[in-house]
């Protein structure tokens, strides 16, 4: 027998930020959504994207034990981030993307990008926040000193023997080594381990992606990723 699942709708009214309560006119998408345990719940962040300006936006709120909002802790987190740069794009002040939320060192930080730009390569940043989703300190860019792709997200930090990670591609496996206090304004990469490898699921279901925080079991980890393909009726993305 195949186990019984249930789905229960989140109501959107404790998602929303009471500073933002304007931009809920018209249509409103609260999606991609990253979990981090905290206390006796959990953080979440999550876009923001409103009808009003379509403008990507990044919230974070509490959710307890059972995964339900808690009431009047959202907030309106990009509104809150300041950058230790003092040359950052003007993209990156107003484009907010793809939250992801890691535990490194005991601490808590949140990673996103300023979106597709068509005339350079995007940008990547890092910030530590409390357990109740607060920036404790000022964002960094997270900077790769070697060859990198013009869009990049989805780098996935982890812990291992001391030191900070991040795979940067699952196919081929690369491995960054990463300095998180390498300076003020920098969050400073390297490549450490590449390793090539082949699997057939991407012939069917298209290229391996990152996004979750790779977890230790033993002598092994465990990468929850993610894929995207064509169907007739659009993109499909699954887990893998």
């Amino acid at each position: 027998m195949n186990p019984k699942v249930e789905f229960k709708a989140v109501d959107n009214a404790n998602l929303i930020p009471q500073n933002w309560s304007q931009l809920t006119q018209g249509s409103l998408n609260i999606f991609n959504m990253a979990l981090i345990s905290v206390d006796s719940g959990y953080l979440a962040a999550y876009r923001f994207v409103s009808g009003v300006d379509r403008i990507r936006r990044i919230a974070v709120c509490l959710l307890d034990e059972h995964f339900e909002p808690v009431a009047g802790s959202a907030r309106a987190l990009s509104d809150e981030i300041e950058f230790a740069q003092t040359d950052v794009p003007e993209q990156s002040k107003i484009w907010f993307a793809d939250p992801r939320l890691f535990r490194l060192k005991g601490r808590i930080f949140m990673v996103w990008n300023n979106g597709h730009t068509e005339d350079s390569s995007n940008s990547q940043y890092m910030v530590e926040l409390d357990s109740q989703g607060k920036p404790v300190a000022k964002a960094k860019e997270i900077v790769l000193r070697a060859a990198r792709r013009k869009t990049e997200k989805n780098w996935a930090f982890f812990e291992a023997e001391g030191k900070v990670w991040a795979v940067y591609s699952v196919t081929p496996h690369r491995i960054l080594r990463v300095d998180l206090d390498s300076s003020d304004a920098e969050v400073l990469c390297d490549i450490d381990n590449i390793a090539s490898w082949k699997p057939s699921y991407t012939e069917v279901f298209g290229a391996f992606r990152g996004g979750a925080q790779p977890i230790q079991v033993g002598d092994c980890f465990i990468n929850v990723v993610h894929s995207r393909y064509n169907m007739p009726d659009g993109a499909e993305y699954v887990p893998a």
